[in-house]
Parts: C-alpha cells; sequence; structure tokens
C-alpha cells in the first residue's frame, strides 16, 4: 500500500459580542479562505490599517495583530484605555493520509475476508 501525506491549512474563527462590520468582514474573509483563494493573517492585519487610514474616526484605536506565527486578533476600544477582542482567527494545519493499493493488494485483502466466511449473499 502507498501512503500519501497531505497537508492543508484552515482557519477557526471567533467573534465575540461587540463584533461590528469590519470584524464580519474580516471573518468571512478567513471563512471564503477555508477551502478557496488563501488570505493570510498579514494581509487581515493590512486590510485593519487600510481601513483606519480610509475612516479615521470609524476605526480610531482598533489594533489588528498577528501574534505568533498563527493568531490573529482585532481589538477594539473599550474605554477607559481598556482594549476588548472582537475577533479572533487561529491558522491550523490539516494532516491527511490518502492510501492507494494495487489491484494485486485490493484481491489479497478480498482472499483473506473469503477464509472468514466470505461476503455476504
Amino acid at each position: 500500500m502507498e501512503q500519501i501525506f497531505k497537508s492543508t491549512k484552515e482557519y477557526r474563527i471567533k467573534l465575540f459580542s461587540g463584533a461590528d462590520k469590519l470584524a464580519q468582514d474580516i471573518a468571512l474573509l478567513a471563512a471564503k479562505s477555508n477551502g478557496g483563494q488563501w488570505v493570510s493573517l498579514t494581509q487581515f492585519q493590512g486590510i485593519i490599517e487600510a481601513e483606519k487610514l480610509l475612516y479615521p474616526t470609524l476605526y480610531n484605536g482598533y489594533t489588528g495583530e498577528v501574534i505568533g506565527d498563527r493568531v490573529f486578533h482585532l481589538d477594539v476600544p473599550a474605554g477607559g484605555g481598556e482594549y476588548k477582542t472582537v475577533l479572533a482567527i487561529e491558522e491550523r494545519e490539516l494532516f491527511e493520509v490518502e492510501e492507494t493499493m494495487t489491484e494485486e493488494e485490493a484481491r489479497n485483502i478480498l482472499d483473506e475476508l473469503d477464509g472468514f466466511g466470505g461476503l455476504a449473499d
């Protein structure tokens, strides 16, 4: 039997209370990345910075931060100098094993099963 190992990436997305349209839009982009065109965590950070430039009054104080290599947080001002996380995106790597067998290997397995009473009639 031949085994082929494959790895893919996906995002785990958490929207928290207080999430606004910007947080929802970033979450939607992350969801579309799962199985679609990949948007990186640093690109999410760039989107936040661009929105802050376009709408400085609306997004004043927002911070989009990549933590380590695999986590992105969007934090918004909560008053009194405090911040609240409204979006967390975690990049996860998934591993799959694909097994293929030759026709001969398949016949051998069927022969072994036949020794256990065969297939149901």
